[in-house]
């Protein structure tokens, strides 16, 4: 039985995007956001990228439900783990991503997922709303304003940096802010 993430608590969430924009500082100079679907190829591409780096991401969440807990599908141990992740997510938010959603069972061998909230995901769907604006010439900010996420009325800004790294964009940071 597969089993997807579900979302308990926003605390956790928030405590998680906040950590991850302490040790991923925003790099100032950037230009003034654009909507994406305005935006040249180039952006374009990157934009695709990332929501394919959305997609590996619920693939790594896929688990099986077993009496000790869900078993992850897509790694046996935590260095697998960095290996799947990699592949979409900087190294240093890929080891955040595995360490505060996974413990690994030496004994057992096998690599669990901890049930807790997930982060965010923007995709296609959302590709009409998203804004995006260049910070260097290798990294790359896509915002997306989420709405009556947890209550009527409320919103969130979500920002996600992309940064170009061998030939592929990555994603680099996750924030989330409150939005006014």
């Amino acid at each position: 039985m597969n089993i997807t993430l579900k979302i308990p608590a926003v605390q956790a969430l928030f405590f998680l995007l906040c950590f991850l924009t302490l040790i991923f500082p925003y790099e100032a100079g950037a230009e003034p956001a654009q909507p994406l679907i305005k935006a040249p190829p180039d952006v374009q591409q990157a934009y695709q990228q990332i929501s394919d780096d959305f997609d590996l991401y619920q693939q790594f969440l896929q688990a099986d439900e077993t009496s000790r807990g869900p078993v992850l599908l897509n790694a046996r141990n935590p260095d697998e783990a960095y290996v799947f992740l990699s592949r979409g997510f900087g190294s240093d938010l890929a080891a955040a991503i595995c360490s505060s959603f996974t413990w690994y069972d030496s004994e057992l061998e096998c690599l669990f997922l901890i049930p807790c909230e997930g982060l965010p995901t923007i995709g296609l769907t959302e590709k009409n709303g998203v804004m995006y604006s260049w910070e260097a010439k290798d990294m790359l900010s896509f915002q997306y304003r989420f709405e009556n996420c947890y209550q009527p009325g409320d919103a969130y800004l979500y920002r996600v940096t992309v940064r170009l790294l061998d030939g592929r964009w990555k994603i680099e940071t996750l924030e989330l802010f409150e939005a006014v």
